[in-house]
């Protein structure tokens, strides 16, 4: 029986541009029962070299730690998130 109540069919992952990747990544886990797996700082391009202008959380499905949402929040002004 899947524990997750949709069918993805071949899906991998998603990914939820949100202003706070914390409270997201909060319900995800809490109320959802997604696992958490890493958290990524990365420079897409609007930040200064060294800096960061993008924060994703990565998390796994309930009980499929193959396919995971990305929760991603911009961190500068200038960001395309």
């Amino acid at each position: 029986m899947n524990p997750f109540p949709l069918s993805l069919g071949r899906i991998d992952h998603y990914t939820l541009i949100v202003p706070d990747a914390e409270v997201c990544t909060r319900f995800h886990i809490d109320i959802l029962g997604f696992g958490w797996v890493r958290e990524q700082k990365v420079n897409a391009g609007s930040a200064p070299e060294g800096g960061y202008d993008m924060l994703n959380h990565v998390l796994h499905l309930p009980g499929d730690p193959s396919r995971v949402v990305v929760v991603t929040e911009g961190l500068t002004e200038n960001s395309i998130f």
